[in-house]
């Protein structure tokens, strides 16, 4: 009985610094743990003591639990964050595009040989000086008119193919795609082109 008694006059002593620690200030909060501390304090026995370790050993272990999943989810959601960032900065979505308002040439203008890690030594020259869009190179009205109507990502890789001399291998690493993707867009353009100009 006397243990009882010793808690109680120590937490009596040490009240104000008790109730504003963090975790005492949320257990308290509720009217009944609040209630069953006075009860405690006013009556210390064993059935009381045990009562309030009991109710505060759970207000706690949900506390922590609460804190923990609070963390994780912050800390995973900014991991999830870099790797969408990281993604989006990878695999860019349209590389016709220019990189800002000021410029005028697009992204395909500054793609270099070198920057697909395929074997070739050899450079011509003579693409340096041309335009790299395939419809500049069209000189029959009807194709052009026809070909003008395909999507940019289908110009695209028709422009890398037969203006700048890719392998669809090159392409295909260059627009971060399957080679089995540039040999479909290729052909659905060639049978777009065989029926239009039917």
């Amino acid at each position: 009985m006397e243990q009882h008694h010793k808690l109680a006059k120590l937490i009596n002593e040490n009240y104000i610094l008790l109730i504003n620690e963090p975790i005492m200030k949320s257990f308290l909060e509720k009217k009944e743990n609040f209630d069953l501390l006075h009860i405690f304090l006013d009556y210390p026995n064993s059935d009381t003591e045990i009562t309030f370790n009991e109710t505060f050993r759970n207000h706690f272990y949900k506390a922590k639990l609460s804190m923990y999943l609070s963390k994780s989810i912050y800390f995973k959601s900014v991991e999830f964050d870099k790797k969408v960032r990281r993604y989006l900065n990878h695999f860019p979505l349209i590389a016709d595009k220019t990189a800002e308002k000021k410029e005028k040439n697009k992204y395909i203008d500054n793609i270099n040989r070198n920057d697909v890690s395929v074997n070739s030594n050899h450079l011509d020259y003579h693409l340096l000086f041309r335009s790299n869009d395939i419809l500049d190179h069209i000189t029959c009205p009807n194709l052009y008119r026809l070909m003008k109507k395909f999507s940019e990502r289908q110009l695209l890789v028709l422009s890398l193919l037969y203006v700048g001399n890719y392998t669809k291998k090159e392409v295909s690493i260059l627009l971060r795609v399957s080679p089995q993707y540039i040999s479909n867009t290729e052909r659905h353009c060639f049978n777009k082109i065989k029926g239009g100009l039917k």
